[in-house]
């Protein structure tokens, strides 16, 4: 218990801001694994990862339980496919945060996120932080740089929590 809230503090810290790119994407994905990772298993989860059609780079910290994923531009992020790999490299993944830029949409009557550069739309939670979100950007215009978690339970891609870190200036 205290390794995972641990592992879960330590991830939270390590996921940094990028700069908003101009053809916009899923910039980062972290995975935290549920079990201690030996030399070995940190391999074999990073070949698994770095199978992945669209991956650029690959980093697994085994004293932690966490790899870091840098997919190639336009990627679009599948968590099905994501933990897949991890439970075929023999580890259970606990949660799944990424960075993403793109434009608040709806979908089907329910708020998502269009991400920039693909025609990839993640579905939002619709809880206190998006009505946050929904206030202060404007509709399929503000670019947004969004930060989302996808707990262990959920193998859609689903964002449980965002923030706003930037909203353009251009009219709409």
């Amino acid at each position: 218990m205290r390794r995972n809230l641990l592992c879960l503090l330590v991830a939270l810290a390590a996921v940094t801001t990028h700069p908003l790119a101009t053809s916009g994407e899923v910039t980062e994905v972290n995975v935290g694994i549920r079990e201690a990772l030996s030399p070995n298993a940190g391999i074999a989860l990073r070949q698994a990862l770095s199978a992945l059609e669209g991956i650029e780079k690959v980093e697994v910290i085994t004293a932690f339980g966490r790899a870091t994923i840098t997919p190639a531009p336009g990627w679009k992020l599948s968590v099905g496919k994501v933990r897949q790999a991890v439970r075929e490299a023999g580890m259970s993944p606990m949660w799944i945060r990424f960075e993403a830029l793109g434009q608040l949409t709806l979908r089907g009557g329910s708020p998502g996120f269009k991400v920039q550069g693909t025609n990839q739309v993640i579905s939002l939670v619709s809880d206190g932080k998006f009505e946050e979100l929904a206030r202060a950007a404007r509709w399929d215009c503000d670019l947004i740089l969004i930060t989302g978690v996808v707990p262990a339970d959920q193998d859609e891609t689903r964002i449980e929590r965002f923030q706003l870190t930037s909203v353009s200036d251009t009219q709409c």
